[in-house]
């Protein structure tokens, strides 16, 4: 930990924000609404975390946050014997997304043990937090960053879909479609693939938003409000991912299209909750829709 940092934690401050972006509506909203907010986002309690470790490296953060979150990562006997296997290679790790971000934390922090040098591609948002700063990259307005950190041939965690799961057309609660830029990086590097499936879901009430504002055609995404409180929701709940056998590079020819291999490994990814000993086969048959039902 670094105590001489001269910069300090600014609070996340929700009136400033929105008088800062919106003068005008800043004055209209009813103070009740910006207690709501500050009350379904924990504000309070993430200013006292973030504050605590501001100038903490992106490993004791990471381990810090699992704590502060009291998730109980539960990885099966197999699964550790693969990061051991592996330990201080170069990987490119994929993961279904359930919860939209505690997950991520939780993966990090045991990925991190393995991977030293390990990025997670993450939203821009989180570039407010200070220790993150040196181990994720920044969504795909920092693809250059990103292409440097994978052509010096170090590891990345990525999440394929961009979003958390939601409902499918088939009833099903899991990502939508996994973009193929992972592949590509794999490929380029030859590096292994790691697929690990993290168990779980949100709770309906994020489903219910979505489809309130699919029907009244609000782009805005209000359901992502309510991820915070989702995420302190798992608070002491137990956090259980599969981390399946590395795919080597040169599985992924030209067979099949990026894309097709891309729903291959979703599809194979959504499996392992059901069976989370068997092994990628370039012949999985793909019946999981890309379309969302709202």
């Amino acid at each position: 930990m670094d105590n001489c940092s001269q910069d300090v934690y600014q609070d996340i401050d929700i009136e400033a924000l929105v008088n800062r972006l919106s003068p005008k509506m800043a004055k209209r909203i009813p103070r009740f609404v910006y207690g709501y907010f500050k009350k379904i986002l924990h504000i309070d309690e993430l200013n006292s975390h973030f504050r605590a470790t501001y100038d903490m490296d992106a490993p004791s953060f990471l381990k810090e946050s699992v704590k502060f979150l009291n998730l109980n990562v539960q990885l099966d006997k197999e699964s550790f014997e693969i990061l051991e296997s592996l330990k201080d290679q170069h990987v490119v790790v994929a993961s279904n997304h359930p919860y939209g971000g505690p997950e991520a934390i939780g993966l990090m922090d045991t990925l991190i043990k393995y991977f030293p040098d390990i990025k997670l591609v993450a939203q821009a948002y989180l570039k407010i937090v200070k220790p993150l700063q040196t181990c994720c990259v920044f969504n795909k307005k920092e693809v250059r960053t990103l292409m440097e950190h994978v052509e010096e041939k170090k590891s990345v965690l990525i999440y394929p879909a961009g979003f958390c799961s939601r409902v499918l057309s088939n009833g099903e609660i899991y990502d939508y479609v996994w973009k193929p830029s992972f592949i590509k990086m794999a490929k380029k590097l030859n590096v292994p693939i790691l697929i690990v499936h993290t168990y779980g879901h949100l709770s309906k009430r994020i489903f219910r938003w979505t489809r309130f504002r699919k029907i009244f055609k609000i782009k805005t995404g209000i359901e992502s409000a309510f991820l915070v409180d989702e995420m302190f929701r798992l608070r002491g709940k137990d956090l259980k991912m599969t981390i399946a056998q590395p795919i080597p590079a040169s599985v992924f020819d030209d067979r099949y299209t990026l894309d097709q291999w891309s729903a291959k490994l979703r599809q194979f990814c959504f499996n392992l909750r059901d069976n989370p000993h068997q092994v990628f086969d370039p012949e999985i048959e793909v019946t999981l829709p890309a379309d969302p039902v709202f």
